[in-house]
């Protein structure tokens, strides 16, 4: 009777997360309302007319100048032709330069210019690049994650997520990044860069953060309280497989989104919390599938289970 009360209490926890979990995506879309409404084509995000108490996070999206190949400074780029322009965000694989696709290995300069409404105190939220980069706005270098290098053997990728404030003496910004990746398979501005007053984009942030350590301690707390139970209890072996659902969630919890992770460890190396990520995800499924398993052994096929484990394995 016992055990039955635990399974049953097991179960319903797992809805719990479930629910939790569409709590923090459902936040994320209600709280987070990134604009699009200011475009480059030509390099220029002209927000010069744009009233930031409205569109508090802005989203630089559009064409920028390229330059493949080459590890500009921002005193040199107005020295030399761009290939061409491509487009934020996203990798630059398949760009054509010389009439052939690249891959997604290499290094590259992007440049671009930001107009702005007045001299306050600004932000740019950086999620990650592929796979490290330095950034430059109006000639001052702002920040640097992992080393930028030309080769394989000198530089070092990094995923840490960036935040810079920047409070310009004049109404435009230009902004240099040199980016290099001979690790990942895509290479080049992945991601979405945020841009907005320096309040906007750190309530932002801290949001992101805030969400995800109270996703952290729901699933430690309830992670660990099962994995207990099964010391008590260790023929259910529901227990031991819902505890190590939760261990895959919280380790994609903190790999994934602001990579909490970096926080915790900053001394992790990128391929360890790479790896890990990955894993997580593989892992998750027959953790899942074997906790259910225990419930409904007659509706589900033991070979089903197996495959799955093999699968992942």
């Amino acid at each position: 009777m016992f055990k039955l009360k635990v399974n049953i209490i097991s179960f319903l926890t797992f809805l719990i997360l479930f629910l939790l979990l569409v709590f923090y995506i459902t936040t994320l879309v209600n709280r987070v309302t990134v604009s699009y409404d200011v475009h480059s084509d030509k390099g220029v995000f002209d927000f010069s007319k744009t009233d930031f108490d409205i569109h508090k996070l802005n989203g630089l999206s559009g064409n920028v100048a390229f330059y493949w190949n080459r590890l500009l400074e921002p005193d040199q780029t107005d020295q030399q032709e761009p290939n061409g322009l491509i487009h934020i965000p996203g990798i630059w694989n398949g760009y054509p330069v010389n009439g052939e696709a690249i891959g997604g290995f290499g290094y590259a300069t992007y440049q671009f210019k930001i107009l702005l409404p007045d001299n306050d105190l600004y932000a740019l939220k950086i999620k990650e690049f592929e796979n490290a980069y330095k950034l430059w706005i109006n000639g001052q270098l702002m920040t640097e994650t992992g080393i930028v290098g030309e080769s394989k053997a000198t530089m070092s990728p990094s995923w840490k997520r960036k935040m810079v404030l920047y409070k310009p003496t004049c109404k435009e910004l230009d902004v240099v990044i040199q980016i290099s990746n001979f690790q990942h398979r895509k290479g080049g501005a992945d991601d979405l860069m945020v841009f907005g007053k320096a309040d906007s984009i750190i309530n932002y942030r801290n949001s992101l953060v805030g969400i995800e350590l109270f996703l952290f301690g729901v699933l430690f707390i309830i992670g660990a309280y099962h994995f207990v139970m099964y010391f008590f209890m260790p023929k259910d072996r529901s227990l031991l497989y819902f505890s190590l659902i939760c261990l895959t969630m919280i380790i994609r919890l903190i790999t994934t989104g602001e990579k909490i992770i970096l926080e915790f460890i900053p001394t992790i190396d990128w391929l360890t919390a790479v790896k890990l990520e990955y894993l997580s995800y593989k892992l998750a499924v027959p953790f899942i599938m074997l906790f259910f398993y225990q419930f409904y052994r007659d509706e589900i096929s033991k070979r089903v289970v197996k495959v799955l484990i093999y699968l992942a394995a």
